[in-house]
């Protein structure tokens, strides 16, 4: 009786796996019907490493890209009009379109080795004459507003050169000062955008060999 009703235990589960098999091999989803308007999902890892993103999509980084508008730049210093206006010109060649500004500055163009001013222009002849006694030959009295009557014994563009100046007459006996000397002086700039970037600096130092030119970055405003 147990082996009989084994034996029907086994016919139904073959029944069961049979009947799976022919009608339920097709797979049974719950989801609704999807609208064909409407894109499926993908996933980064599955649309490959050479896929690029859409081009509406912005990275967000630490920079800040500037306007291309508003990249600018100021040339300089020229030292004479001439040298300003060859700019100019080669700045134009290059579609670039400058404005031109000047502004005085003081320079300063050396040292002066002094005696020091003396009572009277009779005083400073007579140090004069002790000096060329001194076989001082290079020397002359100046008449400046602050330095009058001082006695000039070398301009220098160098300070060390000066301090030489300075050691040498201590030797023969002779005390001296040093006065850094100044002037003002029109300078010229060009200022100019250029979104490109088509005058590098290495292009600046072409043009110019010669001349203490800058490319300096500037305030579009």
């Amino acid at each position: 009786m147990i082996r009989a009703t084994t034996y029907v235990l086994i016919l139904a589960n073959a029944g069961i796996v049979l009947w799976h098999i022919t009608l339920g091999s097709a797979p049974v989803s719950n989801l609704p019907e999807r609208d064909p308007s409407v894109q499926l999902l993908v996933l980064l890892s599955e649309q490959g490493t050479s896929r690029r993103l859409p081009d509406e999509v912005a990275v967000v980084g630490d920079t800040v890209t500037a306007d291309p508008d508003e990249i600018c730049f100021t040339l300089g210093p020229f030292r004479s009009q001439d040298g300003a206006a060859q700019a100019r010109e080669a700045l134009q060649e290059l579609k670039l379109k400058p404005t031109g500004r000047v502004r005085n500055e003081r320079e300063q163009y050396g040292f002066q080795v002094y005696v020091p001013p003396l009572q009277s222009r009779e005083a400073a002849i007579d140090a004069a004459r002790e000096l060329a006694g001194k076989g001082i030959t290079e020397y002359y009295i100046m008449n400046e507003q602050n330095l009058r009557n001082a006695i000039s014994l070398g301009l220098f563009r160098s300070k060390v050169h000066a301090e030489r100046q300075v050691e040498r007459l201590k030797d023969i006996g002779v005390f001296v000062e040093v006065l850094p000397r100044y002037r003002d002086r029109k300078l010229y700039w060009l200022d100019y955008q250029d979104p490109k970037q088509l005058l590098s600096t290495a292009a600046v130092r072409q043009l110019f060999p010669e001349d203490p030119v800058q490319r300096l970055a500037r305030s579009c405003g």
